[in-house]
């Protein structure tokens, strides 16, 4: 290559690269591009500003499912007496295909790109928009639909018609809340990435709810298999029913209410969980790392309960057959009326406030650094009582802690 030549690709490959840095400089502090390649072709500022809100009215008759994909704006569902959808956009920044497909309707909403090279894509994402892109559905009530999906990336997703109906319901949000009321579903799947979660008066057959990082908040509604799962957030259910009851959080608390099912576990890593007029008519297993735990009429025929670092503290409960298991945290259960129990404690007092009579009784009571008391009596440390015609039995360990019992006399 001649002397020159290098000259001129030096000088060249320098005005390139001082061009690009003044144009990142320029944007970052508040620039525009002068012009855009877009799919259509080069556009001008002017051009571009000419783009026009577009809002337009599509009827659904004849159709029993949706799929719908919006890459921003919120989707609702709203009653209305006939069935059709209503959406609106930015044609600047946005494109939507939209088809009806034998009894399906499918609709697509994109960024428009706007600059491409070299077989890379740039989208210019923080435009603020005149008017928020919108999609409203309108479907009559009692409307049964074969299959409901939606894929909100931002923007809220709301369903508020009562008694709608749908064999499969599949919503997926990335940033936005999510609320649903009167829904009836078979097979439902809920997965929320940043977003608070809503669900009320609905009913379902499988449901399946995945929650990244906001609350969970669960009303008057009915399932037969409820498996709801939380990486950072605090869930509330207040009035829910279920067959099967699942619920693993990794850090936030759980709250339950007026709770009832055959089946019902909870797990957390970091929280409290409280318990309050729950009946689990089989089973109740509630595993907890780090947090305490209340529970407040709770009735079940089997409760397990692990608890490595937090207290126990409960009142008016009923059980027929439990297990606990405590690190570091006191026990603390009054009126309780209970068939079988095992308690095994680490370090932190037991105490129990029974409802039965003494001698309804068989005990097993060791506090290796501790006293055991009975009534207001210091028993010592070990205590055993076997009584053929005793009914219950209590079997309770304490490594570092005291045992106390109080019975109805």
């Amino acid at each position: 290559m001649k002397r020159y030549q290098k000259i001129l690709l030096g000088t060249s490959v320098c005005l390139i690269i001082g061009g690009g840095i003044l144009g990142v400089a320029g944007i970052a502090l508040g620039g525009n591009p002068g012009f855009a390649i877009t799919n259509e072709g080069v556009k001008t500022k002017e051009d571009l500003e000419l783009s026009k809100f577009v809002e337009k009215s599509v009827p659904l008759q004849g159709v029993s499912s949706l799929e719908i994909t919006c890459r921003e704006g919120d989707v609702e569902f709203l009653e209305g007496d006939s069935f059709h959808v209503e959406y609106g956009y930015d044609e600047k920044h946005m494109q939507v295909k939209q088809q009806k497909q034998d009894a399906a309707w499918i609709f697509d909403s994109s960024y428009v790109k706007q600059v491409n090279f070299v077989g890379m894509s740039f989208f210019w994402d923080s435009i603020d928009t005149r008017q928020q892109a919108y999609l409203r559905v309108y479907i009559p009530r009692k409307t049964k639909l074969s299959e409901l999906k939606v894929k909100n990336a931002y923007g809220k997703v709301k369903l508020s018609i009562p008694k709608l109906q749908a064999e499969t319901i599949k919503i997926i949000t990335e940033s936005g809340n999510l609320e649903a009321s009167g829904v009836t579903g078979k097979k439902t799947d809920l997965e929320l990435d940043y977003g608070d979660l809503e669900l009320s008066d609905c009913t379902f057959t499988d449901l399946s709810i995945k929650s990244e990082s906001g609350s969970c908040t669960l009303s008057d509604m009915k399932a037969e298999d409820l498996k709801l799962e939380m990486d950072y957030g605090e869930l509330a259910m207040n009035g829910v029913a279920a067959d099967t009851l699942s619920v693993k959080g990794e850090s936030g608390n759980l709250s339950l209410e007026d709770v009832e099912g055959k089946d019902v576990a909870l797990r957390s890593d970091y929280g409290e969980m409280m318990l309050t007029s729950v009946a689990a008519e089989q089973s109740l297993r509630l595993e907890n790392e780090s947090g305490n735990i209340s529970l407040k009429q709770v009735k079940t025929a089997k409760l397990d309960l692990l608890n490595e670092s937090g207290s126990v503290d409960g009142n008016t409960l009923e059980i027929a057959d439990g297990t606990l298991e405590l690190s570091y945290g006191e026990c603390n259960l009054d009126k309780l009326t209970v068939g079988n129990l095992k308690v095994t404690s680490e370090c932190g007092g037991i105490s129990l406030g029974l409802e039965e009579e003494e001698k309804a009784y068989s005990m097993v009571l060791a506090a290796e650094y501790g006293d055991v008391e009975i009534n207001g009596e210091n028993k010592g440390s070990n205590v055993t009582m076997e009584r053929e015609n005793a009914k219950n039995r209590l079997d309770l360990y304490n490594e570092n802690g005291s045992i106390t019992i109080t019975t109805t006399k």
